[in-house]
């Protein structure tokens, strides 16, 4: 007799709970990258009053009769589809378009992720959330393995270059950031003790590089191999890593050879330091060494006796490349290679690469300058945490850890936040229903109560 009661009950019961991720929804409709949630119910297990026959000859088959006795909660799932971004022109603050989550550092440094941008810097320079956790770079593309290093923008530096160095030979053709001042420059052969040579002015328009410096000889000096005046046959193959330029030539005895360059009006020379008159030994392949400025760069901890700058300002890439500016007008960012290192941005465009760049005393290092981020497989078995963090559930799956850009991972877009995905019409929707669904189970109990009330009358 009281079956219907408990029924009833379960209803009720479950119902209020649907209400209450409902409430919970509709409370956090402005919470900062907040995934909605959705409960599905299922039926409990029904008392079978007879399970049915199959067909005999002369009789047909009957169905099963079965009660059920009342309703589950399924499943309360996280909806992870994205929310709308809003624009704050802040530079901290983060949103991801596609794939992925943030990954954070809690004080005990267990991972947590977030769809939360709303990220600050303190006086340290560290990048953190709302709650103090730590947001965590990376110098690796792709990894199983979370990076431990947090974010930190160091508000001041001792920052050093050292050009004009001849300690290293670059290769020429590679030097796309070097721009040529407009003027002439002279390129020429001579052979000692001979009365003729062989020349060639070139005139650089504004926008020339070294490329073009590079394209320019190689076609002067393939052009004229015979009719030299010279009775020489060269040509310049190629341009080497070590930044020179290789002949090839048939005469055997050239020990008075030489090759040069020299400018008038733009600044060839200071930009490669190039020789202006280059001997060439006896061989039949010989080279003309051409350098470039060598620039090295020194950064250390602040200190105010030796050049210290201050930071200006930062900005964060769709990568999450973090490129810091600082008061000299050099700049401290990473490169784009598939594990990050630092890239030092001189006030005139030198790029100098980790390679020529001496840390001191872990002033800063390339996994501080570069937002890592995490691709779930099961987003779902995630753990809700507070401030607006996840934890990993034990069904969510191996984590995958890059940046941004990269391997089916979103954009970073700086200066916005994704807003929580609550639809609010369709929460009031199932809100309605929901109360309907409670009252109705409520009127089941009562109608169940007073059925009871009247079996318990029968006998007066």
């Amino acid at each position: 007799m009281t079956q219907g009661l408990y029924t009833a009950i379960s209803g009720i019961k479950n119902f209020q709970s649907k209400m209450n991720v409902i409430s919970d929804n509709v409370a956090n409709m402005n919470t900062v990258g907040f995934k909605s949630s959705q409960v599905n119910f299922e039926n409990l297990f029904s008392r079978t009053m007879t399970s049915g026959f199959a067909p005999l000859k002369n009789i047909g088959g009957t169905n099963p009769m079965q009660v059920g006795l009342g309703v589950t909660i399924g499943e309360i799932s996280k909806d992870f589809s994205s929310g709308t971004v809003q624009t704050t022109g802040k530079s901290t603050d983060l949103s991801i378009s596609g794939n992925g989550f943030f990954t954070l550092a809690d004080s005990n440094g267990e991972i947590k992720i977030t769809r939360a941008g709303n990220f600050s810097v303190d006086t340290d320079g560290s990048l953190n959330s709302t709650q103090g956790l730590r947001v965590l770079g990376t110098t690796d593309i792709s990894t199983d393995t979370a990076g431990t290093t947090p974010i930190r923008i160091p508000p001041s530096l001792k920052l050093a270059t050292i050009g004009n160095s001849t300690a290293a030979v670059k290769t020429i053709a590679s030097l796309n950031n070097v721009n040529i001042a407009t003027g002439s420059f002279t390129v020429g052969a001579t052979l000692e003790g001979a009365s003729t040579s062989v020349s060639s002015t070139f005139t650089l328009e504004e926008t020339s590089t070294m490329q073009d410096v590079v394209s320019m000889i190689n076609t002067w000096a393939k052009a004229d191999t015979s009719n030299n005046g010279l009775g020489l046959s060269y040509d310049i193959a190629s341009i080497g890593n070590d930044g020179k330029f290789a002949f090839s030539y048939t005469d055997t005895d050239l020990d008075g050879l030489k090759f040069g360059a020299s400018t008038d009006t733009s600044n060839l020379l200071t930009e490669t330091k190039l020789a202006t008159s280059t001997a060439i030994s006896d061989g039949t392949n010989t080279s003309l060494e051409s350098k470039i400025i060598d620039y090295r760069a020194i950064i250390g901890l602040a200190d105010p006796t030796d050049q210290t700058v201050e930071r200006t300002s930062y900005s964060i890439g769709r990568d999450g490349a973090i490129e810091v500016s600082y008061q000299n007008a050099d700049k401290i960012t990473v490169t784009g290679d598939d594990t990050r290192s630092l890239l030092y941005r001189t006030s005139t465009g030198v790029e100098i690469l980790s390679d020529d760049i001496t840390v001191e005393s872990n002033a800063v290092q390339a996994a501080e300058l570069q937002l890592q981020m995490a691709s779930i497989v099961n987003p779902k078995g995630l753990l809700a945490e507070g401030g607006n963090v996840f934890a990993l559930g034990p069904n969510a799956g191996q984590p995958v850890y890059s940046i941004g850009k990269t391997g089916g991972f979103g954009e970073i877009e700086a200066g916005s936040l994704e807003s929580s995905n609550v639809d609010l019409p369709a929460e009031f929707a199932e809100l309605v229903i929901s109360q309907r669904a409670l009252s109705a189970n409520s009127r089941v109990f009562s109608t169940q109560s007073q059925i009871m009330a009247e079996i318990v009358n029968l006998s007066r």
